[in-house]
Formats: C-alpha cells, structure tokens, sequence
C-alpha cells in the first residue's frame, strides 16, 4: 500500500510547508509553519508568505483534533489553542497595517507609530515588530518578496 505524502500547507513559513499528523498518538507535526516561542513568520529565503501564515495555521486546525498535541518547528510541546492565538494575533497584526495602508500611511510612519507594539508580548524580547511591519505592509502593498536563495 502507497504512503500518502504529508498534507502540503498553503505558502507560509516557506513555498513547501508541511504538517503530520499521528492519529493513534493524537499529534502533529507543524514544521516551522508554528512555533511556540514566539510568532511563526515567512522564510524570506524559501519563498515564504507573510498572508499564508495564518491561513497555513487554519488548515492545521481544521484538520486536527481540538485535544492534539502540538510539536512545533521551535519550542516547547503546545496545544492547538496556542495555534488558535497565533491565527488571531497574526490577523490583527494584518489588519492593523492594512488599515494604515489604506489611510495612506507610508512604511516609515507606520514604524514611527509602534503600530505593533499592541502585541509586543507575543512578538517576544527585544523584536519591535519591524520584521512583520515591513512584510504586511509589502505584501499588502503589492511590493515584491525578496527572490529565493538558491544553491548553484
């Protein structure tokens, strides 16, 4: 009997994400699309997506059970309510540039503002934001992603 491949994840941390799922161990897997020490985010060097992340996190939910273990890419073991406040706070974020861009706020006054500082505690010590600043407003703006670091 063929082995089914691991579900492919909408572009998020990268242009390939995965998870998988133990059912008889009621686990997953998340990759680097969850982490638990902080917010996941794009690769910017594997063709990730600062908009896909939290769609990406949706599909685990939607696929895996509410009392699942959670292993992710970094951290410590975590529950899939944990995943549930990365989607929020990953929304907000976007939201809350979006609303700048479409007041015509440029990238410059957006950081002057400490636009994130609302989540500053699930950003972690010493991020400031400006790394997930700097990708929504691109991505809602329409700038384009770095290009693929690629091996020769």
């Amino acid at each position: 009997m063929a082995r089914k491949s691991p579900p492919k994840l909408p572009t998020s941390h990268t242009d390939g994400d995965a998870m998988v799922y133990f059912k008889h161990a009621n686990v997953v897997h998340t990759g680097d699309v969850f982490v638990s020490i902080n917010l996941p985010f794009r690769s910017k060097y594997a063709g990730g997506d600062i908009l896909g992340l939290a769609d990406a996190l949706r599909e685990i939910v939607r696929r895996v059970p509410e009392d699942a273990k959670v292993i992710p890419g970094h951290g410590p073991q975590a529950s899939m309510g944990d995943i549930r406040r990365a989607i929020r706070i990953l929304d907000e974020m976007r939201d809350a540039v979006a609303v700048g861009v479409k007041q015509g706020k440029t990238l410059d006054e957006l950081t002057k503002m400490k636009l994130l500082s609302p989540w500053q505690e699930a950003l972690g010590a010493g991020d400031d934001g400006s790394y997930y600043l700097r990708d929504f407003y691109n991505a809602l703006t329409g700038v384009p992603l770095e290009p693929k670091f690629r091996l020769n």
